[in-house]
């Protein structure tokens, strides 16, 4: 009707083609391309008779050809018409194998190129979000070529190609094992849904039943229409007779292949309700068998469930390798749309929630005073070690002059005093919110007083082996017993940690850092050492002078002597030796507040334990025994220079 009515439409206006009149000759091909060729040749030839090479037309000349709306007559056409040069417009036919100009040099094409319906088709999938799809085409063997091409596109679930369906040509009455073959595709999914294509359907029909399978599939991908009911479909040809019509019915609504009236044997899906028929008659007849029954229950099974929110896909076992299944976002990920492909990483400052939902923000960790009880008892027992340190340092001060105080050589032990008490007080610089300033001083301080402690008790360590040395005739190492050798030792051993700390200080010093990862959903608020070296040399050297002590003390604590220092200052290096071999494996095991815990509990005991093993006898002397803080109880009648 087109073309009659543009032909029409030129003849009458004497602009356009003026002295010109045009004619037109019309053919059924039934896309049969033996057909195409002779009903061409007759045009040409001008009779009813196929001439080839004669032209026995009396009136007008052919202007061209126009057609044919299948591949293959199309292309037998093309190849007649290129031999004797007539041009050829084709409306429909989109193959880019049509595209050879050297095989087809007078074919048109009015319209685009396969190309770009091939990438129209793929975002159209992308769009509904399918994943397995069934390609319908003709079986004049386009459909092997659009297959290849459709591969070729860029689709992530191009895999679902792997089969299709393929029609007869146009002419043929049935296309019933083609839409059977459809059938048993879709019904071999893990869908549990029941689809069930029945009887002969012609070409008109095929049309309504792709239209119904688009919009089940469509209704079934917004999760916003029917939520969690997945829709399916029963399709028969009750060929306009109502038994049919009225069995099929019955056979849908019992859920058996037997007509059961008033029962439901279906375990899989309800029946939402019916779309049909064609005929008044058929339509009566099933209108009134479904105002007995009433159907108005929406199903409510699920085939293939998209993946909810916290989920991802992932390939499934099932019999096509497009299909998926759900499985839970990875640690630090999430998802938050339902269907989702992959999974979103949270920032490095925030967390997933329970569900895998959202990120929400990491909790800060430290030895905060706000909110951590661990700040607290450390706090009071620190200060409770402090107090007792003061309250020696007071009882040491007061008993100045007494034999107890001078034979343990004062001078030094009231350096040691403050060293631990100053290394009691240190531990403050590990509490609360690290920066940048107290994670610069905190190690730093903290090996310097150390090191002042540690030196005094070597230095104390030295007096006694020394003096006992010194006690023999004409010996030697009496020169050595004078408090400047004491005091040279304190100085020189500290000024080394002091050197340590500047040059490590100086070339990587200790900062604030956050770290993200230990700990899922926590950041912890801490404090990099900066130099590695430099952090072990400082502990390196504290723990060579308290080995010097030790072996020094252990090898003078049986000396006779009424009051032997060394017994009491080889138990305190035992002491702080045991607690900082014990620290090591448990600081490097552990992060965040915990690490620094244990530093401050090495400490603590360490500091407590040459506290006590040093200065508790004495004390106890001093305080409760006080009628034995006399010479004979010291035995330091001879040695009166060192208690000075």
């Amino acid at each position: 009707m087109a073309l009659i009515f543009a032909v029409n439409e030129l003849n009458k206006d004497p602009n356009l083609l003026p002295n010109v009149t045009l004619g037109y000759h019309i053919f059924g091909t039934c896309e049969n391309p033996k057909k195409t060729l002779g009903y061409a040749l007759q045009i040409l030839s001008g009779e009813k008779m196929e001439a080839p090479n004669y032209s026995c037309g009396k009136h007008g000349k052919v202007a061209g050809f126009i057609g044919d709306s299948s591949l293959h007559t199309t292309q037998a056409l093309a190849l007649l018409l290129g031999v004797y040069m007539y041009t050829q417009i084709n409306h429909k036919v989109a193959d880019i194998f049509l595209s050879n100009r050297k095989l087809y040099p007078t074919l048109y094409r009015m319209t685009q190129d396969d190309k770009l319906r091939y990438d129209a088709i793929v975002n159209f999938f992308l769009y509904f979000g399918w994943n397995w799809v069934v390609m319908v085409t003709h079986g004049d063997g386009s459909g092997d070529a659009e297959l290849q091409e459709l591969k070729k596109t860029d689709w992530e679930y191009r895999a679902s190609w792997d089969t299709y369906v393929t029609f007869g040509l146009r002419y043929q009455t049935t296309l019933s094992p083609a839409i059977q073959q459809m059938d048993d595709l879709i019904y071999k999914t893990s869908s549990p849904v029941s689809r069930k294509i029945s009887g002969h359907v012609d070409l008109d029909e095929y049309r309504s039943i792709l239209a119904l399978i688009f919009a089940v599939n469509e209704i079934n991908r917004d999760p916003n229409l029917l939520r969690n009911v997945t829709l399916g479909y029963h399709i028969f040809n009750t060929c306009d007779d109502a038994k049919y019509t009225l069995g099929y019915a019955m056979q849908i609504m019992s859920g058996n292949k037997r007509e059961v009236p008033n029962y439901s044997c279906r375990k899989h899906g309800e029946v939402a309700a019916f779309i049909g028929d064609t005929s008044f008659r058929t339509t009566q007849t099933l209108a009134q068998l479904l105002n007995l029954y009433r159907y108005t229950q929406i199903p409510e099974s699920r085939c293939n469930d998209r993946c909810p929110p916290g989920y991802r896909k992932a390939p499934g076992k099932s019999l096509h390798v497009c299909c998926y299944i759900c499985v839970p976002c990875s640690k630090g990920e999430v998802s938050n749309e339902t269907g989702s492909n992959d999974c979103i990483k949270c920032p490095d400052d925030e967390w997933p929630d329970e569900k895998n939902v959202k990120c929400l923000s990491k909790t800060y960790e430290c030895l905060s005073y706000e909110n951590d009880v661990m700040v607290l008892f450390i706090s009071l027992a620190t200060s409770m070690f402090a107090a007792i340190t003061l309250l020696i340092i007071k009882h040491h001060i007061y008993n100045w002059d007494t034999p107890v105080v001078k034979a343990s050589n004062r001078t030094v032990s009231f350096i040691l005093l403050i060293s631990i008490l100053m290394s009691f007080l240190c531990v403050f610089l590990f509490l609360g919110h690290p920066t940048d300033i107290t994670c610069k001083f905190r190690q730093t301080v903290f090996g310097i007083f150390f090191s002042i402690a540690v030196s005094s008790v070597l230095a104390k360590t030295f007096t006694v082996n020394v003096a006992f040395k010194a006690t023999k005739p004409g010996s030697f190492w009496k020169k050595w017993v004078t408090m400047k050798v004491s005091k040279f030792l304190v100085l020189t051993c500290s000024s080394l940690q002091v050197l340590i700390c500047v040059i490590w200080l100086s070339v990587s010093p200790p900062y604030q850092e956050y770290d993200m990862h230990s700990y899922p959903g926590t950041i912890i608020i801490q404090c990099n050492e900066g130099s590695v070296i430099g952090f072990y040399s400082m502990l390196g050297y504290i723990g060579f002078l308290a080995t010097v002590s030790f072996v020094l003390a252990f090898m003078v604590r049986t000396l006779p002597d009424s009051f032997n220092e060394a017994k009491y200052i080889t138990f305190s290096m035992l002491v702080f030796c045991a607690v900082w071999i014990a620290m090591i494996p448990a600081y490097l095991s552990t992060r965040g507040k915990y690490m620094v815990a244990v530093e401050i509990f090495a400490i603590l005991a360490s500091s407590f334990g040459i506290l006590g093993c040093i200065f508790f006898p004495k004390c106890y002397i001093i305080i409760f025994k006080p009628e034995l803080n006399t010479r004979k109880i010291t035995g330091c009648k001879n040695h009166k220079s060192i208690n000075e």
